[in-house]
């Protein structure tokens, strides 16, 4: 059984991150979250990950076992945000 991950911020770096999560073996689930919604809607069709967060308290609210904050490009445990 993989980890579930949350993608935070789905801008330049985002789809890279996306590529590499989808095809890593112990990442069972993607989810997604972004500022601004158009784009978070265009990089969820085209990669296909329909679990979507429009509010970065909902994502951390999910049960994702952890999310890289891309802006600062570090892998952090959702147990650090605030539940």
């Amino acid at each position: 059984m993989g980890i579930s991950v949350g993608i935070i911020g789905v801008g330049s770096f985002g789809p890279q991150f996306i590529k590499l999560f989808k095809v890593h073996p112990d990442v069972d689930r993607l989810a997604l979250y972004d500022l601004k919604p158009d784009r978070l809607s265009r990089c969820s069709k085209a990669h296909q990950i329909s679990e979507t967060y429009s509010s970065l308290d909902d994502i951390c609210k999910s049960d994702l076992d952890a999310w890289p904050s891309l802006p600062s490009i570090g892998c952090m445990p959702l147990k650090l945000c605030k539940r």
